[in-house]
């Protein structure tokens, strides 16, 4: 089971919820970690599990999250039946659910599987990052 993990972290948030998400996906197998500038949506192509996380802007995600999932159009049709997974943080609970309902239709729009992740209002304590280390293990094994 190879997953994917991509996040955009400007202020380093979705960073740390991305290591804990990885650190409990690594008991399913393979696990590759990157920075949204260090990833291409041709990446998604090699992974059983694809989880994108960003941070919540005016209720949705982040432009840069949203042009790597546009550019991933080329890819349509080849990610059905893919796992797919989410995560965001947010300085308000209800604008990080719609960001988090924004990053899982557009991975439902490829035809995959999704199941929402963890959601950070405001700096992640270690019972979100727990949390977060729990999803990824979850997410793999669901597949």
């Amino acid at each position: 089971m190879r997953t994917l993990i991509v996040y955009h972290s400007p202020e380093g948030i979705c960073e740390r919820m991305a290591m804990a998400i990885a650190k409990g996906a690594e008991k399913n197998g393979e696990v590759v970690v990157k920075s949204l500038e260090e990833a291409s949506p041709k990446e998604m192509l090699e992974a059983d599990v694809i989880i994108l996380g960003s941070p919540c802007y005016f209720a949705n995600m982040s432009w840069q999250m949203k042009k790597f999932i546009d550019e991933s159009v080329e890819f349509y049709n080849s990610l059905k039946g893919k796992k797919g997974g989410c995560f965001a943080s947010s300085a308000t609970l209800k604008d990080g659910k719609d960001a988090l309902l924004a990053l899982s239709v557009a991975l439902e729009i490829h035809g995959m599987e999704v199941e929402e992740g963890p959601l950070s209002v405001g700096v992640p304590d270690e019972n979100l990052l727990k949390e977060c280390e729990e999803y990824g293990e979850r997410i793999g094994k669901s597949r």
